[in-house]
């Protein structure tokens, strides 16, 4: 008996600390989409993904491609932050197979 109690909290120790749950981890993934995206509108972006577009629209937007975006510093550096988070978080395929020159991924 006391062996499997000590295996049984051994195994909830492990299950706590295993790290964020998948319900943490695609919260935090929203966030990064949310403020990512926000950024993008802030910058006149033309979103492409039907998400995007139901969440943010596409009035007022005059550019078409990422890269021709003229980012503030500030914007630029939180844009690649968020990118590393989404990258870590494993926020999707299309955000960590990106390509390097910044954006994280053409779905916006």
């Amino acid at each position: 008996m006391r062996i499997e109690n000590t295996a049984i909290a051994t195994l909830l120790a492990l299950i706590a600390f295993a790290g964020p749950t998948f319900a943490q981890q695609s919260g935090r993934c929203q966030a990064y989409w949310q403020e990512r995206n926000t950024i993008l509108k802030e910058n006149r972006y033309c979103f492409k993904s039907p998400r995007a577009i139901h969440y943010f629209g596409n009035g007022g937007c005059t550019y078409q491609r990422i890269e021709d975006i003229p980012f503030s510093k500030t914007h630029l550096d939180r844009m690649l932050e968020i990118r590393a988070m989404e990258k870590t978080y494993q926020c999707g395929e299309r955000l960590t197979s990106a390509p390097e020159a910044f954006h994280p991924g053409n779905e916006a």
